[in-house]
Parts: C-alpha cells; structure tokens; sequence
C-alpha cells in the first residue's frame, strides 16, 4: 500500500502543472495598477494625516471612519465598522513634560505608558527606579498618585569636553 502510495506522489510530481495566464486580465490589473494606484495616497491618510492610532484613541476612530469612506467611494459594498468593548477609555498622548525640582533642577525625558490616565495639573512626587529583571517587570505599585515608577536604569549624557578652538578659527588674532 505504501509503495503504491508512493508511486502515485512520485508520478503527479513529474507531470507539468497546467497554468493557463489570462494575459488580458493580467494587462487590466497592471494598467490599472500603473495609471490608478491609490496605495501612496492611502499610505499618506493613514500615517500622515492620523499618525499613530493605539487602539480605543480618537486617531484609530478617525482612520478607521475614513476608511469606511473610503472603500464606500471605491464601490465596496457594506463597508461598516463594527463596534465592540474594547475594556479602555480612548487615549491620546497630547503632551507630557516632566522636571527634576531637586536635589538639582533640569529636565526629565521620559515616555508615558499608552492608556495612561490623565493628571488633574501639576503632580509633584518622589520618583523610584525599578530595575528590571529578565523579560516584562510586574509594575511597582507607586505609594500615592503623584509618585513616579522609572523602569530600567536612567541613564544621562556626559559633559561635553571644554572645547578650545585655535585662535584663527573665532575670528580672532
């Protein structure tokens, strides 16, 4: 049975697969494709115009009413979005700004977490650094609203070295 069965493989891989090319149709598709194509213009709308789009933001609704429009005008049929409970607020990242107010005064780089809620005004807090441990880092719980979690090591620039230019290059002699 399996000698029979092997045969039968061996056989159907020596015969030459039958593949007949519609070269009209393919013509159509190319030339559409070369005089028509929508997909810088689609590229643009979607990266440009409503940039990131994390899930439940006012971007990804905005994208996503557009592209109902969109394929509504192309002549696709029953183009809708689906609603459903995503289990989050929308979110939009519009500005975060952080400062360091002591020991020293300057300015603290950071990133805020996606779905992060938002502060009602200035928070001020102590800060704690969590170095993490191999892979995804269960989150500290902070003691109040204001403190901050920072993960992984901060790190900082070094000075710039006291630059001395020759004389002739300040404009000076």
């Amino acid at each position: 049975m399996n000698k029979k069965l092997l045969a039968l493989l061996f056989i159907g891989c020596l015969l030459p697969a039958q593949v007949s090319v519609d070269d009209a149709a393919y013509g159509r598709i190319k030339a559409e494709e070369m005089q028509h194509s929508q997909a810088m213009q689609t590229l643009h709308m979607l990266t440009d115009r409503y940039g990131p789009r994390l899930t439940g933001s006012p971007n990804f609704e905005q994208a996503a009413s557009w592209v109902v429009k969109q394929m509504t005008e192309w002549g696709f049929r029953n183009a809708h979005l689906e609603s459903w409970d995503f289990g989050h607020p929308g979110w939009l990242n519009m500005r975060a700004a952080g400062y360091i107010v002591a020991p020293i005064h300057g300015d603290l780089t950071f990133r805020v977490l996606s779905w992060t809620p938002s502060t009602a005004g200035t928070l001020t807090g102590s800060a704690v650094e969590v170095e993490a441990p191999h892979g995804r880092p269960p989150l500290p719980q902070p003691k109040t609203r204001a403190d901050a979690v920072a993960l992984g090591r901060s790190s900082s620039s070094p000075p710039r070295p006291n630059l001395t230019l020759p004389w002739s290059l300040c404009g000076q002699r």
